[in-house]
């Protein structure tokens, strides 16, 4: 059982860790790049109003 949870805490560790790294590289591509910021803006607002839509479904 104490194996399992360190693996898991290894993972969850590692996880946070890729996250980071691509939340600092999408951060600069962001600032330098007005088209890609267009592109992640619009796929943030159709990714809202496809939550908004399965949560009116129920």
């Amino acid at each position: 059982m104490r194996q399992q949870a360190m693996g898991f805490l290894k993972g969850v560790g590692a996880g946070m860790v890729a996250g980071a790294a691509i939340a600092m590289m999408n951060d600069k591509m962001m600032k330098n790049n007005r088209n890609y910021r267009r592109n992640a803006h619009k796929t943030m607002r159709a990714m809202e109003q496809l939550f908004s839509n399965i949560q009116g479904m129920f």
